[in-house]
């Protein structure tokens, strides 16, 4: 009896399980590495993203391979909505902060057109 003893790795359902396995993490990789792309092209273009509709360690995950992605470092933060991710570094070009400031005005005029001058109580 002792000599048809197998390890238990090598039996099918135990090597069929591992398969899946590693299949599941394969896709779940890919997943994140889509999501990545576009959180690093957000990160290009405005410098922040907030992540929601994801658990906390899989946002901070997905944020932290697009900082890898555009090679800059990034940082997490849980807010209300989610996980917030930015670029740590942005501030320090003159060209992102002048490109920032240039969208925040040209926000701030559209606001202002469709809502008129923002008045305190009278």
């Amino acid at each position: 009896m002792a000599d048809n003893v197998r390890a238990i790795e090598s039996a099918p359902s135990t090597r069929a399980a591992a398969r899946d396995a590693h299949h599941r993490d394969r896709e779940r990789d890919a997943a994140e590495e889509t999501t990545a792309r576009r959180v690093a092209d957000e990160l290009k273009t405005r410098g922040s993203v907030i992540l929601t509709g994801e658990d906390e360690a899989r946002s901070r995950r997905i944020g932290r391979r697009a900082g890898k992605l555009i090679n800059r470092k990034v940082r997490t933060k849980r807010v209300n909505g989610g996980i917030a991710v930015w670029d740590d570094e942005r501030g320090s070009n003159p060209l992102h902060a002048h490109l920032d400031e240039q969208r925040t005005n040209r926000l701030l005029d559209q606001f202002y057109k469709e809502h008129g001058p923002i008045t305190g109580p009278r």
